[in-house]
C-alpha cells in the first residue's frame, strides 16, 4: 500500500480544504493510513481515496456526516438504500418549499413592476378575478400607522407572516367613492 500523499496533496487532489480533512480525522470519518510519530504529519493511500470519494459523493447528496459515519459503520446496501430514500424525501420536501418561495418571489416582482408603472394621481376602478381575501373593518387614514392595522388583521385572522405577505388593499365605502373622498378608508384587506 502506497501512503505517499500528504494531507495537503490529498486536499489538492480532491479539492477539499485541509481543515475539513483534519476534521474528518478528528471525528473518525477518514483516518490517515499513517501518522509520522515525530512530525505528526498525516499520510494517505488509495484506500482513503475511495473512502473520501464516497464521503464527497454522499455529502453532495446532502447527507449529514453522522449518517455517512453510520453507513461506513454498517457498510450494508440496505442501510445505504434507506439513507438515500430518506434523503430523497427530504429533498422533495425542500423542492416543494423552494418552489413556493420562488412563486412568492415571482409574484412580488410582478407586483413591484405593476406598482412602478402605476399612475398614483388617478383613481381608477378595476375588476379583479375572484380570489380569497381577509379584511378588517377599521377606519384608516393615510397619516395613520398602517403597520398597526396590518398587525391587528394578522392577529384577527391568525395568518402567519409567510402567508400574510401579500397584496394589501384599502377599502372604501361606496358612499365615500360616490362623494369623491379617497382619503378615509373603511378598512384594510389582504388579497391572496
Amino acid at each position: 500500500m502506497t501512503t505517499d500523499f500528504s494531507i495537503g496533496q490529498l486536499a489538492q487532489l480532491f479539492d477539499i480544504p485541509v481543515a475539513t480533512l483534519r476534521y474528518y480525522d478528528e471525528i473518525g470519518l477518514l483516518t490517515p493510513a499513517q501518522v509520522n510519530p515525530h512530525s505528526h504529519y498525516r499520510y494517505y493511500g488509495t484506500p482513503q481515496f475511495e473512502r473520501l470519494s464516497t464521503i464527497k459523493y454522499l455529502r453532495a447528496l446532502g447527507l449529514p456526516l453522522a449518517k455517512i459515519a453510520d453507513f461506513f459503520a454498517a457498510r450494508e446496501l440496505s442501510k445505504l438504500t434507506s439513507m438515500l430514500t430518506t434523503q430523497q424525501q427530504q429533498v422533495e420536501a425542500q423542492l416543494r418549499l423552494l418552489t413556493a418561495v420562488q412563486q412568492r418571489i415571482n409574484t412580488r416582482l410582478a407586483q413591484i413592476k405593476t406598482a412602478q408603472s402605476a399612475n398614483f394621481d388617478v383613481t381608477e376602478c378595476v375588476t379583479l378575478p375572484e380570489r380569497a381575501m381577509v379584511a378588517l373593518r377599521q377606519p384608516y387614514r393615510p397619516q395613520d400607522d398602517i403597520e398597526l392595522v396590518i398587525a391587528k388583521l394578522r392577529a384577527q385572522t391568525g395568518a402567519t407572516n409567510e402567508i400574510f405577505l401579500g397584496k394589501v388593499a384599502l377599502m372604501l365605502d361606496q358612499q365615500a367613492i360616490q362623494a369623491g373622498h379617497f382619503d378615509r378608508y373603511a378598512g384594510i384587506c389582504l388579497l391572496f
